[in-house]
């Protein structure tokens, strides 16, 4: 498939009244010293609660490949644990978010069967399948996000091309060190790293194993580590864009991907 370059656009994004946007300053990890309870708000409906932030550090380098976004939560905010098969998810405030969202609700969610998301990325779709049932907290996430528009318009960050084969995306910042405003374990359970088929779609944790809104998609065969969860699977049309677009390699920084890319739209079913 023929991939067409898209002019890269600074996605920009009303802030909330208690929500700031993610600055990059010093090189330093924002909101670090950010208390939770600064930027917590009242929740907009009973089914949710406003997000504030999660700040995610790529690795740039082979001897980092395995020590995915990282960021230390405020140390004033709830401590997430794993949920049980029936039990809430424990979704946790951490700090100021790359873009206001909705938390998702934590309890009395679905966690059986699939959807369907379509990611347009670079002009092509991308079909995701994503299980409930591996996962359900994190699949309840990642749909919320994508329900919310969180991924729209967003670059992909990272491409790795070598042992591991992956296009990261889900930080609407395009830094690699910005997430949805909170954070949560992985699931009791679930599927993490060790051998990973092309055309399987992971989220990826940070250094303290939490999740936020980041996540690969992974083109080819790989070993990848503890820190990818697999949540579901990707349509072989949409693993053909993506090689296409590692085909042109990485960039000079190292890590982005030397081709533009951008998720467009995203269109759930």
């Amino acid at each position: 498939m023929r991939m067409t370059r898209r002019a890269a656009s600074a996605a920009a994004v009303a802030g909330l009244s208690l929500l700031a946007a993610c600055s990059q300053t010093g090189g330093e990890v924002p909101g670090v010293s950010d208390s939770a309870d600064r930027w917590w708000t009242a929740s907009p409906s009973a089914a949710s609660q406003p997000a504030s932030a999660l700040e995610v550090k790529p690795s740039d380098n082979k001897a980092a490949e395995n020590k995915q976004a990282s960021g230390p939560v405020s140390t004033t905010a709830a401590t997430p644990t794993p949920a049980a098969a029936s039990g809430p998810c424990g979704y946790a405030v951490t700090g100021k978010a790359a873009r206001p969202v909705d938390m998702p609700r934590s309890d009395q969610i679905e966690r059986t069967g699939s959807t369907t998301v379509t990611l347009t990325i670079n002009d092509a779709p991308v079909v995701l399948t994503v299980d409930r049932a591996p996962a359900p907290c994190a699949a309840n996430s990642f749909v919320s996000l994508a329900e919310q528009g969180f991924y729209n318009d967003t670059s992909c960050h990272k491409l790795s091309t070598g042992a591991t084969k992956y296009l990261q995306c889900g930080d609407p910042s395009g830094t690699g060190n910005g997430g949805p405003g909170y954070s949560y374990p992985v699931d009791k359970g679930a599927k993490t790293g060790g051998s990973i088929g092309a055309g399987t779609l992971v989220l990826v944790a940070d250094s303290h194993h939490r999740l936020g809104s980041q996540f690969a998609l992974v083109y080819g065969d790989s070993t990848l580590p503890d820190s990818f969860l697999v949540i579901g699977s990707i349509d072989r049309e949409g693993v053909d864009s993506i090689s296409d677009i590692a085909d042109e390699g990485v960039a000079g920084d190292g890590s982005s991907p030397k081709v533009d890319t951008r998720i467009g739209s995203v269109v759930m079913g």
